[in-house]
């Protein structure tokens, strides 16, 4: 089973106006090698700058280990264990390699002598182990880009590196150092260690590479594992130049007969006007604002924190009080899945995780029927093609397909008719999104309704029957498949 590294969820950061990250996300796995591949400004090295704590996050989390972390500057990243390589290097041209790499080991007092035989003797034995060579003896200056960058990995590797951010090494590489490039990555690869390779080269991050991200506008606009990799698909993505019937491949089961269950009746606020939408049961729909991708103010008067100014918001016969609170919503049967899974509990069992919002109708008297609750768990488990078994054990250790299944099934257990996604697949692997087609198919089998909000516009195109296009606030175009 893949073990998760360190995840990132709802990130913004405003570098400038040309570069930004806006609601980014990326999961990163120990012992594989992820790809991140975009155009110029299209936010690729933000990225580094925001896992290495050059830059600030103005919105969203890093989590290593499931631990939520803040990372300020890259003193402290190294700490943590992560390193970011860029093409130029940040050695000291007046000493020699080896007193480059031994300076970061001499708060250890390894020796009276600097560089001491102990340093040295450690950095051949992991030189060995990567099998790198290098000229110890030789200045930085008259090393080439290859063996500058392989010197730099050897030092995080000394360090004891868990996360490595290669961001655009290998402009200048020829083909037989991209080789040797590879090699390498591959070793420390079976060492557990997670790899991000940021390039702006197709055909060098498709190389080696066991998924890969693309960014475009400072958005994932597409995420691909390696079976998948077609570079004319992955350059159409970057351009933002792929057609809407390309993307609608995901095949749909259809049981039941539509109804109306949620309808806004001519909503406004201060942030949109005017607002008439409908979802009808076993619905998925899809909202996408032009300017910002996630209509945010939409957002919160869905999640039961925003007022409205103007309309009314009916969920079948009954009518909600937007503004009213996020757990009113919830008890009038409202449910909510975000980035990241936050909702869950890491140090409770899924099986607890399943039921915790629904514990109201399994007491007597304020007890809990333990039968009843067993029963519950081991029929959702049956539906969610989770073996009963693996629900003991606690949220941190589920993979990203049963963290899915039981953030979504325990609302379903709430009776929640309608259940509301934000930027739910940021960062996911191929494992997650198949995951979430299964969720897709039980919303039509049991005729829930779902409201996708992504910052991913061809993830909504590829998964909703229905999307509404807004822009300042109206809605200007709707998408039908």
């Amino acid at each position: 089973m893949k073990t998760e590294c360190l995840r990132a969820a709802g990130i913004w950061v405003d570098s400038d106006r040309v570069s930004s990250l806006k609601e980014f996300g990326i999961i990163l796995y120990s012992g594989e090698i992820t790809g991140m591949l975009g155009l110029v400004g299209s936010g690729i090295t933000v990225v580094a700058d925001a896992l290495s704590g050059r830059k600030k996050l103005e919105k969203g989390q890093i989590y290593m280990d499931h631990t939520p972390v803040q990372i300020r500057g890259m003193a402290q990243a190294e700490k943590m264990g992560i390193y970011v390589i860029s093409e130029k290097t940040i050695f000291l041209d007046d000493l020699r390699l080896e007193e480059n790499l031994c300076l970061s080991q001499r708060q250890e007092s390894m020796g009276i002598t600097f560089p001491s035989e102990k340093q040295i003797s450690r950095i051949r034995r992991c030189m060995e182990e990567l099998k790198i060579q290098l000229k110890l003896k030789e200045y930085p200056k008259k090393l080439g880009s290859l063996e500058c960058h392989l010197a730099e990995i050897l030092r995080a590797y000394l360090m004891g590196c868990r996360i490595l951010i290669l961001n655009h090494i290998a402009n200048r590489y020829t083909r037989k150092e991209l080789e040797k490039l590879k090699d390498v990555l591959d070793l420390l690869k079976e060492k557990g260690i997670a790899i991000l390779l940021l390039e702006s080269s197709c055909e060098r991050v498709c190389k080696g590479t066991d998924s890969l991200y693309v960014l475009r506008g400072g958005r994932v606009e597409g995420i691909f594992e390696r079976k998948e990799y077609d570079p004319g698909k992955i350059k159409r993505v970057m351009l933002g130049d792929y057609e809407i019937p390309d993307t609608q491949k995901t095949k749909f089961f259809y049981e039941n007969d539509k109804t109306l269950l949620l309808e806004a009746r001519g909503l406004e606020s201060t942030a949109f006007k005017e607002l008439c939408f409908q979802v009808e049961k076993g619905e998925v729909i899809g909202f996408w604002e032009e300017e910002n991708g996630i209509c945010q103010p939409l957002l919160k008067v869905l999640w039961g924190e925003e007022k409205t100014v103007k309309g009314s918001l009916w969920l079948g016969e009954k009518k909600l009080k937007p503004g009213c609170g996020h757990s009113d919503f919830v008890k009038q049967g409202i449910g909510y899945v975000e980035s990241g899974m936050q909702g869950l509990f890491p140090g409770l069992t899924m099986a607890k995780n399943l039921t915790i919002s629904s514990i109201g109708r399994m007491s007597v008297g304020g007890r809990i029927r333990g039968g009843l609750e067993k029963a519950i768990v081991a029929d959702a488990a049956g539906q969610m093609g989770i073996a009963a078994k693996e629900l003991e054990k606690s949220a941190a250790e589920a993979d990203s397909r049963e963290k899915l299944m039981i953030s979504i099934y325990r609302w379903i257990l709430n009776r929640c008719q309608v259940i509301i996604f934000h930027n739910v697949l940021e960062g996911a692997d191929l494992l997650m999104r198949d995951g979430m087609v299964e969720v897709i198919n039980l919303a039509h089998k049991k005729g829930l309704g779902f409201l996708m909000f992504s910052s991913n516009k061809k993830e909504l195109y590829e998964l909703c029957d229905h999307i509404y296009i807004l822009n300042r606030g109206q809605i200007v175009e709707e998408l039908r498949k």
